[in-house]
């Protein structure tokens, strides 16, 4: 009888470690998805922008269109993804949105004129951008893992700086060599070669549905974990329930805030370094690979950090270490400096990523993450969309990028002392 338990206990770590190692599967699934998406989206569009504006004729006003319209996508369906996640299927969603982000490089790489381009990259790509976003790859991750969340996390995350220093550096190649059509095609091809086969068959939304799952006592024990999970300060319940904590808009307007500056000043930083730094492409793909590198590097540092310390802290650090790499461009740097900016910003967006799920697991709990993301993406597209055309309003009013990078510093500090009146449940602000 004593053999018979001990094997049977032998059994139980086997498939727990085969469930696990499945897991990291799942990780590296969403790494690549967030490669091509995050890395096509948020840094390497900084180099095709200033290209395609020059092809038709158009200004970065214009294009900034694209990153508007993409907002508008994140406003009408995060609400309804985030539903599908908990009661249906992420990975299905998943594979949608890597087929709308084929289609959307398919589309640019095709058109005729820049009101197609713009329309086909917007619709699109904002569409991917929702689907294959942390609503759907981090809510499943989450379910995956317990005690090693925050690294599985911060692993997921690096692959959106990975992207960050890979797509840039094709785009720099390819527009000398093919040009910007045939570079977006080439991208397309690693979509479809890569991204969809992974997700058709190295993803599940459960440990239940992993193919290594056998068993009911594997089936109660991914059960039991999940229920584990579930702390967070009073589990969030239905959408009106999520509406009325006062924490979660304290959270979203705040991370709404960063995000907005953020990613605007990368989405103008190509404009601004061309037309007032003078840089080439060339460079600014390389120092967009630097910044993508430090957020790497950012990721990998708070992936083990957020399991040992204060949550808010790690996102005060990430907030300022952003307000510092604006304060930077706002004196219109050169040389070095541009170094210490690219460390700064990368090593921000490397915190605030995984600090993001995390917060949202600890204050709302794992079995809601899904809806409570779904939800916030609405509210934080609000504030996000309409950054890209005020920066691009007042690049083109005053001719300069300056007052752009003084405002968002000034959001940024209401956003830190947002920061400061959330709730997290104990357990999670002192681990």
């Amino acid at each position: 009888m004593t053999l018979d338990c001990g094997a049977m206990r032998r059994n139980q770590k086997e498939r727990g470690a085969t469930r696990m190692h499945f897991g990291w599967w799942v990780v590296a699934t969403t790494f690549m998805a967030q490669l091509f998406m995050i890395g096509l989206y948020t840094y390497a569009w900084s180099l095709l922008a200033p290209e395609v504006a020059k092809e038709f004729g158009a200004d970065m006003l214009t294009m900034n269109l694209v990153m508007s319209g993409a907002g508008l996508m994140g406003l009408a369906l995060p609400p309804f993804v985030g539903v599908l996640v908990d009661r249906w299927s992420a990975r299905w969603l998943m594979v949608i949105g890597a087929t709308s982000l084929l289609l959307a490089l398919l589309g640019m790489s095709v058109a005729s004129s820049i009101t197609i381009f713009v329309v086909v990259a917007a619709l699109f790509m904002g569409v991917a951008a929702v689907l294959l976003g942390p609503i759907t790859g981090s809510a499943v991750i989450t379910r995956w893992f317990t005690e090693k969340r925050g690294r599985a996390l911060g692993i997921s995350a690096i692959g959106t700086s990975a992207g960050g220093i890979l797509l840039p550096q094709v785009m720099g190649w390819g527009f000398d060599a093919v040009g910007w059509r045939q570079t977006l095609q080439l991208i397309a091809l690693g979509v479809a070669f890569v991204v969809i086969p992974m997700l058709l068959f190295l993803f599940r939304d459960h440990p239940d549905s992993s193919p290594d799952a056998t068993g009911d006592s594997e089936v109660t024990a991914s059960r039991t974990d999940a229920k584990d999970a579930e702390h967070g300060d009073g589990v969030a319940g239905s959408l009106a329930e999520i509406l009325r904590r006062g924490d979660f808009w304290v959270l979203t307007i705040s991370l709404a805030f960063f995000i907005m500056c953020y990613t605007s000043t990368l989405a103008n930083i190509g404009a601004f370094f061309d037309a007032e730094l003078g840089l080439e492409a060339s460079q600014t793909g390389n120092w967009m690979s630097l910044l993508a590198f430090f957020g790497f590097l950012g990721k990998l540092f708070v992936g083990e950090l957020i399991d040992r310390i204060s949550l808010r802290l790690v996102m005060w650090a990430g907030i300022g270490a952003t307000i510092l790499g604006l304060g930077i461009l706002s004196s219109e740097p050169s040389g070095p400096l541009l170094w210490v900016v690219a460390i700064a910003l990368g090593l921000a967006t490397g915190g605030i990523l995984p600090v993001w799920n995390a917060m949202v697991a600890a204050v709302f709990g794992v079995a809601k993450f899904g809806r409570v993301m779904g939800l916030m993406g609405p509210a934080i597209g609000l504030v996000v969309t309409p950054g890209f055309t005020v920066a691009g309003a007042i690049r083109e009013s005053t001719g300069s990028y300056v007052a752009v990078f003084q405002l968002f510093m000034a959001v940024l500090v209401g956003s830190s002392l947002l920061l400061g009146l959330l709730r997290i449940p104990a357990s999670e602000a002192e681990s």
